[in-house]
C-alpha cells in the first residue's frame, strides 16, 4: 500500500519495475506497458502486481484490473522506491509490502487484499 507523488519509481527488481509515469502505474521489462490510471495522487491505495508475461496486471483497490504485457523477463533483486543503481529516489510511503512467488488463486489474493483493507482502514 502506498501514497505516491508522480514520477516516481515504486519498485525495481533489476530487469522489471512498476513506477509512475504521467500519473499512471507502468511494468516495465524490455517493454513498457500500457498501465493504469486508477490511483489518485496522494492517497493511500492497495496495488496489486502480477508480472506474468502477457498475463500480467495492475489492480487498485478493488477496481477491475487492466492487464498487461510487459514481456517475460524475470526480476534479479528488489529495491523498494528507487531504481536498483539508486537513480531516481522517489517521494513515496509505504505501509506494507508482501511479495508471492506464485500467481495466487482468487480466494487467497482476495484473503491478502481483505487483510491489509481491515488492517489500514482503507
Amino acid at each position: 500500500m502506498t501514497a505516491f507523488v508522480s514520477p516516481s519509481v515504486i519498485e525495481d527488481g533489476n530487469t522489471v519495475a512498476w513506477y509512475i509515469a504521467d500519473e499512471s502505474i507502468v511494468l516495465r521489462t524490455t517493454v513498457v506497458s500500457d498501465g493504469n490510471i486508477d490511483w489518485a495522487l496522494d492517497t493511500f491505495a492497495i496495488l496489486r502486481i502480477l508480472f506474468n508475461g502477457a498475463n500480467s496486471s495492475i489492480q487498485v483497490n478493488n477496481n477491475a484490473a487492466t492487464t498487461e504485457n510487459p514481456g517475460a523477463d524475470n526480476a534479479d533483486g528488489f529495491t523498494l522506491g528507487a531504481r536498483g543503481n539508486d537513480n531516481n529516489p522517489s517521494n513515496i510511503e509505504v505501509k506494507e509490502v508482501i511479495l508471492r512467488k506464485i500467481a495466487d488463486a482468487a480466494g487467497d489474493e482476495q484473503d491478502i487484499y481483505d487483510y491489509l483493507k481491515s488492517k489500514y482502514g482503507l
